[in-house]
């Protein structure tokens, strides 16, 4: 547990904070779980998310990661590989994700939250179909640049994936 907030604004709101399968996750009942993907695609370049500009949905206008809510009795792994396929037309086992992280945290508006993070490498850019948002393609070598305008959660994911490259 963490007594005060950390010096790292990115994990500020973070209370529990562990590094196993997300899909275990048995601490109490939650109130949201979510999971999300960083793609790399084959073009080697990262592929996210612009998310529309329009009232009513989480963080409208930012960059974020392709993911959703977990279904009722759906696992992290398999919820991050449904809403990828949903979201961009590219259906991947979901075995081929790589947990990132995971997070459990407090939302002052929503209360109890989990996030499972993940990334997803070889992922054929060229093929891809965004039903959501549009996408956003960030060459690694221009990755920190874009962090002002991702969600607080994508910037977290993308530094995690930048450690692993």
């Amino acid at each position: 547990m963490v007594s005060s907030p950390p010096s790292d604004p990115m994990r500020a709101i973070a209370i529990d904070v562990h590094r196993g399968e997300p899909d275990a996750f048995t601490r109490g009942p939650l109130v949201k779980a979510t999971a999300g993907a960083v793609l790399v695609g084959d073009c080697g370049s990262f592929l996210l998310q612009q998310r529309d500009d329009v009232p009513g949905i989480d963080h409208p206008g930012l960059i974020g990661l392709f993911g959703g809510h977990v279904e009722p009795g759906e696992g992290f792994r398999a919820c991050v590989a449904r809403e990828v396929a949903e979201e961009t037309g590219h259906a991947a086992d979901p075995d081929a994700f790589e947990i990132l992280t995971d997070l459990r945290f407090a939302d002052p508006e929503r209360g109890e939250l989990a996030v499972g993070l993940f990334l997803l490498s070889n992922v054929p850019t060229a093929r891809l179909q965004v039903s959501e948002g549009r996408l956003f393609t960030v060459p690694r070598s221009q990755a920190g640049t874009h962090f002002p305008r991702m969600t607080p959660v994508t910037a977290l994911a993308l530094r995690l994936a930048l450690a692993r490259f």
